[in-house]
């Protein structure tokens, strides 16, 4: 990994259209970032939107910054501090950047927004120093998008999962018993509808919610969707008669073809909002992780 830093970029304002994942395969970590701007009832206004969470976080004296996560199993918190260096990968910024339509330079940061960037490397350094492992090798290979929510938030989440193949899916609550997803119980059963009332609630409340796609859902949707991806949730509703979810794809565009289904008002395709049915929801996802009080 060659490092480079974001000179002259700024740590505020903390805007969610500023948080782009890159290359690295933290999806569910900058889902669980997006998540904390919490309901957004118009994509379009979203730039307004403040996230507590991530402004309490983050503390900076130049270009150094101070930042704290939360252990997934004790929710203890821990402070990080690290630098505005950042990887790259031929002369090319590698990880989480402040625009998704282009390639940027470490060189192009000066008056930009970095947080995203700074909140990528601090979380690398956080999972390193828990897992004895390379930070980015901890967090940059796939997570469980309501295990980075608690890391993020240091709140307890209800997980609900199901599997949409099946002829009649099934929908448990599961209780995780380790901080990798591989352990966890199940501790009863909802119904499609108190999942959508749940999301309807716990954003309603002021709290957030993430889900993840199956590994299909790119052929299933019609290139809508991004298959075995995480997705930060930002309203669910009702228009016309039908239940609706509002998502935002942590890339910071919809997809990668500019695909939209008939159902999504918004013809824009640059912002990363998908609005889809519950429905297509269920069908195309397999879990949704909403926090606690």
């Amino acid at each position: 990994m060659v490092y480079a830093p974001l000179t002259g970029g700024l740590a505020q304002p903390i805007q969610l259209p500023a948080l782009n994942q890159g290359h690295f395969g933290n999806c569910a970590f900058i889902a669980a970032l997006a998540a904390t701007f919490g309901k957004i009832e118009d994509p379009g206004q979203a730039a307004s939107k403040q996230s507590v969470i991530l402004n309490n976080a983050i503390t900076s004296d130049g270009n150094n910054y101070t930042l704290q996560f939360y252990n997934y199993l004790t929710g203890e918190a821990k402070k990080v501090t690290t630098d505005n260096q950042v990887v790259t990968k031929k002369e090319v910024l590698f990880g989480a950047t402040w625009d998704s339509q282009q390639s940027l330079q470490p060189s192009q940061a000066s008056g930009q927004p970095i947080w995203a960037s700074i909140f990528e490397r601090a979380y690398a350094k956080f999972r390193g120093e828990e897992t004895g492992r390379n930070g980015y090798d901890a967090t940059g290979n796939g997570d469980i998008p309501g295990i980075a929510l608690k890391r993020v938030t240091g709140k307890a989440s209800e997980n609900i999962f199901w599997n949409p193949s099946e002829a009649t899916p099934q929908y448990f609550s599961i209780e995780f018993s380790d901080d990798e997803g591989e352990e966890y119980k199940p501790s009863g059963t909802v119904t499609p509808d108190r999942i959508f009332q749940r999301i309807q609630d716990t954003l309603n409340a002021g709290r957030y919610v993430v889900t993840g796609t199956v590994k299909d859902a790119e052929q299933q949707s019609d290139n809508v969707l991004v298959g075995g991806h995480a997705y930060s949730v930002h309203n669910a509703y009702v228009a016309n008669g039908e239940q609706m979810i509002l998502l935002r794809n942590p890339w910071g565009k919809d997809n990668k073809v500019d695909a939209k289904v008939p159902e999504d008002p918004s013809s824009d395709t640059q912002d990363g909002f998908v609005a889809i049915t519950f429905e297509r929801f269920l069908q195309n996802f397999s879990g949704v992780s909403l926090s606690k009080e």
